[in-house]
């Protein structure tokens, strides 16, 4: 969509992890496999990377967010 500053995917990827995380933190006994948290890591690394991108584009330009 024309004016989001990251794709779509991106947003899901956070709200994965709020979701997982508020999970870990209320749950008594969280439980996450091993395969899900392999998926998530390089989904996790993914959106770090794109947000240090925009994070450097906007302050070179010095663009607000």
């Amino acid at each position: 969509m024309k004016g989001r500053l990251i794709e779509e995917k991106f947003g899901k990827v956070y709200n994965k992890l709020y979701y997982m995380r508020e999970e870990a933190d209320y749950t008594p006994n969280p439980s996450f496999s091993k395969e899900e948290v392999k998926e998530l890591l390089v989904e996790t690394e993914a959106f770090i990377r794109k947000m240090e991108s925009l994070i450097k584009t906007k302050l070179k330009n010095k663009e607000n967010f």
